[in-house]
């Protein structure tokens, strides 16, 4: 944009010769930050599973392979897993943590935390899935 002096008008006032470059630069930064990512706050989740929870349970959900002398994680596509756990204790787990499963703490906000188990409730269990 150019302006009939060359200046770049801001609340009245002039930046100079050189501030014509600043406007849009700060106008395209106000635009991408207060753009939202597709699926708000399910993307959020699923990075955040992936992040925390998908290192040991798998992107699948099925759990992987323990360390020697450690307890493999838990398959959460299991239905007898699904069916014996509350939402509550599914989150008391994450906070507090169970056997080699480190303790999260409030790490995740309580928001966060149903968002956890909700993706944890969504794999299908085995039984379901033939």
């Amino acid at each position: 944009m150019v302006y009939r002096d060359g200046l770049m008008p801001i609340i009245g006032r002039s930046l100079g010769p050189r501030s014509g470059r600043i406007g849009p630069l700060l106008l395209l930064l106000i635009l991408v930050g207060s753009c939202r990512r597709p699926g708000g706050a399910e993307s959020e989740i699923e990075q955040t599973y992936r992040s925390a929870c998908g290192r040991c349970h798998g992107a699948d959900g099925k759990g992987g392979f323990a360390p020697e002398g450690q307890n493999p994680p838990r398959n959460f596509c299991d239905a007898a897993f699904q069916r014996d756990r509350s939402d509550e204790q599914l989150a008391l787990v994450i906070r507090s943590g169970k056997g080699s499963m480190p303790a999260f703490g409030n790490l995740f906000t309580d928001s966060e935390l149903r968002g956890l188990v909700q993706k944890i409730r969504r794999f299908r269990p085995a039984e379901e899935a033939r």
